[in-house]
């Protein structure tokens, strides 16, 4: 399973988290549900130090915490 990026023509660009096999099909807009095609785009790799990258994950859990 891979992220694909997504572009729905009334609300933008999303990313789904999909299976291969389905990474062609039309995506469902999560926002207005309507019809989205796939995007091409560059590969997420991830070249960060483990301790940024650690350091951004716990950020993006605690987000809404006050």
């Amino acid at each position: 399973m891979a992220f694909y990026d997504y572009t729905c023509a009334s609300c933008g660009e999303f990313s789904l988290w999909r299976r291969l096999d389905e990474r062609n099909l039309p995506a469902e807009c999560p926002e207005c549900h309507a019809g989205a095609v796939r995007q091409i785009s560059a590969p997420q790799l991830n070249f960060m130090p483990a301790g940024r990258r650690q350091a951004f994950a716990r950020n993006e859990k605690i987000r809404h915490e006050p």
